[in-house]
């Protein structure tokens, strides 16, 4: 036997702790997922140089050179390189090899090369 009839409450005045703390665990649960996922992330792997200039041998490629030319002179898969110089009316011809090493050879052209 109630005295005063009973109120009913809409379910946001009943439960009005519910809605925030739901609204928080969702929260935490975003931010735990998120700080995993960042957490286990790989990092770039850094590749640091260690002689980045090998040491060369000096080729000689005559006097006062003027132009010269990179192409497949050999049809081979290695560039090659043609340099023509101006003084000693020469032409030089570096031939690439597999070890990246560019042999000096020098073709006969004659009197007075164009």
């Amino acid at each position: 036997a109630h005295i005063y009839p009973k109120i009913p409450r809409p379910f946001y005045r009943k439960k009005r702790f519910m809605i925030p703390t739901c609204l928080l665990l969702t929260l935490l649960i975003v931010a735990v997922v998120i700080g995993v996922i960042l957490g286990t992330k790989s990092k770039p792997t850094k590749y640091v140089c260690d002689n980045p200039f090998e040491p060369f041998d000096a080729v000689d490629t005559g006097n006062f050179p003027s132009s010269s030319v990179l192409d497949y002179f050999d049809n081979d898969t290695y560039i090659d390189v043609a340099i023509a110089n101006s003084n000693d009316n020469t032409v030089s011809l570096l031939l690439g090899d597999k070890e990246q090493i560019l042999r000096s050879t020098r073709p006969a052209i004659g009197q007075s090369p164009s």
